[in-house]
C-alpha cells in the first residue's frame, strides 16, 4: 500500500509531467514516454483504496447517523449540514447514504407560500424523495411557513405527509388551520404534536393517536370556538399559548393525566371568567408537578376563583399571576398548597406585593423561588 508520502511524490510528479507534456518543442519520444509515465502514476493513485473506503457498510452508516441532530430533532433540508451531503462526496458514501432510512426520518421544511411556484415545487419534490427514503421508519416531522395568506399553496405538503401518517412520531406544523390536518388520519405512533396556527377550525375531526402524550399549540389571534378535539385525558404534557378561560377550565378537568402544563390566558369581554360559573366540580390533577401560567390580557377582568377548587398533590413547580389568586391571593395560594399536602418545591408569582411574599416565605420556608 503506497504511503502518504509516495502518493504525494505521485501527484507532484503528475504535475510536472503535465507541464512538460505542454511545451510544444518537444521530440515525439519525449511526449510519448511523459505520457506513458503520467498514465502509470495515474493508474496506480486510482487503485490506492483509502482506508475508510475498507469500513463495512454497517459501520459507515453508523457514522452518518451521527453526522445529524439527534433524533427526533431535525436537520435542515438544504445546505451543508443536511443529509445530502453525504451523498455528494463519492459513489460509495451515496449509496450508503440513500439505502440508510434513519437519515432521512426527521424532515424540517420551510414554505414560502408567497414565494415563487418553483421554491414550492422544490420544496414538495424534496419532502416526498426525503418520505420514501424514510422507507417504513417512523417520523419526525417539522412544516413551517405562512399561516394566512395563500393556504391553498400549502395542500399538497398537507397530502403529502398525510398519506404516511400511520409513521408519524413528531409531528410539528405551522399552516393555515382552514386545511384540517387529521381528517381520516389514523396516527397510531404519534407521540408529540406542536401546532402554529392563526385561529381554531371548529370542523377539525378528533385525531386518532392513542400514543399521544404531547401536545403544544399556539395561535396568534384568539378564536372564542372550542379549541381542536384532542385526547385530553391521556396526555402528560400540554402547552397552550391564547385560550380562553372557559375552554383551559374545560381541558383541566378533562386532562387528568397532565404531569407538566404551560398556559398563556387570553380574557376578553364576553367570556366568562368565574370558575365556578364555569365549572364548579372540584379539579384534582392527581400527577401534575408543573403548572406554569401566563397572561395574555385581563382587559375583560380578572378571573375568580380559579384555584379555590383545585388540588394538585404533587405539585413542585408553580408560576401563576397574583389576579389569578383574587380576591384574597395569599389565602388562595396558602389553602392550595394546604390541599396539595405541602408539596410546592419552586414557585414563582411575577407580580406579587412584599405582603403576599412575606406570607408566602412564612408559610412555604422550603419552597423558593427561581
Amino acid at each position: 500500500m503506497a504511503s502518504i508520502a509516495q502518493r504525494e511524490a505521485d501527484r507532484t510528479r503528475i504535475e510536472h509531467l503535465d507541464a512538460r507534456i505542454s511545451q510544444s518543442n518537444l521530440d515525439l519520444d519525449t511526449l510519448s514516454a511523459a505520457q506513458h509515465e503520467r498514465k502509470l502514476l495515474k493508474k496506480r493513485l486510482a487503485e490506492y483504496t483509502y482506508p475508510v473506503h475498507t469500513l463495512p457498510y454497517e459501520i459507515v452508516a453508523h457514522i452518518f447517523g451521527h453526522f445529524l441532530p439527534v433524533y427526533p430533532l431535525c436537520p435542515p433540508a438544504f445546505g451543508p449540514l443536511a443529509p445530502t451531503t453525504l451523498a455528494q462526496i463519492c459513489h460509495r458514501w451515496r449509496e450508503i447514504a440513500l439505502e440508510t432510512p434513519t437519515l432521512w426520518r426527521a424532515i424540517s421544511l420551510y414554505i414560502k407560500v408567497n414565494g415563487p411556484a418553483q421554491y414550492r415545487r422544490n420544496g414538495l419534490r424534496c419532502l416526498e424523495t426525503w418520505l420514501r427514503l424514510s422507507k417504513s421508519c417512523p417520523l419526525s416531522i417539522c412544516l413551517q411557513g405562512m399561516t394566512s395568506n395563500h393556504p391553498e399553496n400549502l395542500v399538497p405538503f398537507m397530502v403529502a405527509i398525510s398519506s404516511e401518517c400511520a409513521r408519524w412520531e413528531y409531528l410539528t406544523i405551522g399552516l393555515a388551520m382552514k386545511y384540517r390536518p387529521f381528517q381520516e388520519c389514523a396516527c397510531g405512533m404519534l407521540r408529540s404534536l406542536r401546532i402554529r396556527a392563526n385561529w381554531w377550525d371548529q370542523g377539525w375531526t378528533p385525531v386518532d393517536a392513542p400514543n399521544l402524550r404531547t401536545v403544544v399549540v399556539d395561535v396568534d389571534e384568539f378564536h372564542s370556538g372550542p379549541p381542536p378535539h384532542l385526547p385530553w385525558a391521556q396526555l402528560t404534557t400540554l402547552h397552550l399559548h391564547c385560550i380562553a378561560p372557559p375552554h383551559f377550565m374545560a381541558i383541566l378537568h378533562n386532562a387528568v393525566s397532565l404531569v407538566h402544563c404551560k398556559v398563556t390566558i387570553l380574557a376578553r369581554a364576553g367570556l366568562e371568567t368565574n370558575a365556578a360559573q364555569i365549572n364548579a366540580t372540584p379539579l384534582v390533577l392527581l400527577h401534575l408537578q408543573t403548572l406554569l401560567v401566563k397572561d395574555a390580557s385581563i382587559s375583560a377582568g380578572a378571573p375568580i376563583g380559579w384555584f379555590s377548587l383545585a388540588t394538585f398533590p404533587v405539585l413542585r413547580r408553580l408560576q401563576v399571576p397574583r389576579w389569578l389568586l383574587e380576591p384574597d391571593p395569599a389565602a388562595t395560594l396558602l389553602a392550595l398548597v394546604s390541599r396539595s399536602g405541602y408539596s410546592l418545591q419552586q414557585l414563582y408569582i411575577p407580580d406579587s406585593c412584599v405582603n403576599l411574599r412575606n406570607a408566602c416565605r412564612a408559610a412555604l420556608p422550603v419552597c423558593r423561588r427561581w
